[in-house]
C-alpha cells in the first residue's frame, strides 16, 4: 500500500513523477503576467496565480491551490514562481 498518494512529503524539486508540477525554474527572467497566462494554462486547477512585486508583504499559509509569481522593477520574474 501506500502508493497513489502523489505529492504528500515529497522530496525535491516538486517536478517528480508524484503529480502535477509545482516549480517553475524556466520562468525565472520572464514577463510576469505572460508567466502567469502560462502557468494557469498548464494548471488550470489553480485557484490563484499572483503577480507581486518583490518584497510585497504576503501571508505565510501554505496553499496548494496559489502560485505567487514575484516580479522585479521591470516586470521580470525575479525567483522561479512555485505553488504556495
Amino acid at each position: 500500500g501506500g502508493r497513489g498518494r502523489g505529492g504528500r512529503g515529497g522530496r525535491g524539486d516538486g517536478n517528480g513523477e508524484d503529480g502535477p508540477k509545482r516549480i517553475w525554474p524556466e520562468h525565472k527572467g520572464g514577463v510576469g503576467e505572460e508567466v502567469a497566462e502560462a502557468i494557469k494554462a498548464e494548471r488550470p486547477d489553480l485557484k490563484k496565480v499572483q503577480v507581486l512585486k518583490v518584497g510585497s508583504p504576503v501571508t505565510r499559509d501554505h496553499r496548494l491551490d496559489r502560485v505567487r509569481i514575484f516580479v522585479d522593477d521591470e516586470g521580470k520574474v525575479a525567483l522561479p514562481p512555485r505553488v504556495g
